[in-house]
């Protein structure tokens, strides 16, 4: 599935394309993860933190624009990182 449609249906709230996302997506978000917090989490944590993404990204859907997807999920996983695991 290509970005343009994913993005699609994810503002319709397809929840396979939240699974293609989340397989295209996981092993990026959660190595910036472990890279904000560096030892300071548990691998239980950083799985936390990557599901906590996507379900963020999920409930935003509607803000995706194309060609920014990867970007988006970046920066949500930033976010909390920093948010979440009080860095």
């Amino acid at each position: 599935m290509n970005e343009e449609m994913m993005i699609t249906r994810l503002k319709e709230q397809d929840s396979d394309a939240l699974d293609e996302a989340i397989r295209q997506y996981t092993r990026l978000v959660s190595a910036i993860i472990c890279n904000i917090a560096g030892s300071q989490l548990t691998a239980e944590d950083v799985e936390e933190l990557t599901e906590d993404t996507f379900i963020a990204m999920w409930y935003n859907s509607d803000k995706l624009e194309p060609g920014k997807l990867k970007a988006y999920i970046c920066q949500i996983a930033k976010n909390k990182t920093k948010t979440g695991s009080g860095i």
